[in-house]
């Protein structure tokens, strides 16, 4: 799906033949695993995951346990591939790191745009800056308030906008990295399962 951001857990059970044979308890107990490693990486993603002003993307990582057998964390936030993989040349340095899976996927993202145009990115750059701070401080230390502080916010914005644009923005992979560490306890856990055939 180019819209999300997905991961399909269950795709290490492909290929076992076993599974067309195994009795409805032994399912149960194989969709169980899968259904647990999957609420672990989407954890485990939230907790790697930007925490931006509006929340989006740490807010919208959930797992889909629907069908038995079959698992995928989502993120519905229409940027996490930009903050997964990164975008320009810091896409391409980041993306040529990962696995051959990985790196197939990641391609679905290249060249696509985000939604809203300059205006929204800009306005949404603003509000960042002030939640952050970064406008300026007084001389006592305080974050500036008031139509100074608004102005001097809109153009440290207006500059990170063009930054961004024109270099791109470094990968803060949170669903990888997340889904790589848990891997190896689903291969386990599968093949205990299995192992009680």
């Amino acid at each position: 799906m180019a819209d999300a951001l997905t991961i399909d857990v269950s795709s290490l059970l492909k290929g076992v033949e076993k599974l067309k044979t195994i009795p409805a308890v032994l399912t149960q107990r194989l969709d169980d695993v899968l259904t647990a490693n999957a609420s672990d990486i989407a954890t485990k993603a939230e907790g790697l995951a930007m925490v931006g002003v509006t929340g989006l993307l740490h807010g919208t990582i959930r797992p889909n346990n629907e069908k038995p057998l079959e698992k995928h964390i989502t993120v519905n936030a229409f940027y996490a591939p930009f903050i997964e993989f990164g975008t320009g040349k810091f896409a391409a340095q980041y993306v040529g790191s990962l696995p051959a899976d990985w790196q197939a996927y990641a391609a679905q993202f290249k060249g696509k745009k985000g939604e809203g145009d300059f205006q929204d990115f800009y306005h949404n750059m603003i509000k960042w800056v002030m939640a952050k701070g970064i406008h300026g401080l007084t001389k006592s230390g305080r974050s500036k308030k008031g139509k100074k502080a608004e102005a001097e916010a809109a153009a440290i914005a207006y500059i990170m906008c063009l930054s961004i644009i024109k270099k791109g923005i470094k990968a803060q992979p949170f669903l990888y990295p997340a889904y790589a560490e848990q891997k190896e306890k689903i291969k386990r856990d599968v093949e205990a399962v299995l192992k009680s055939l």
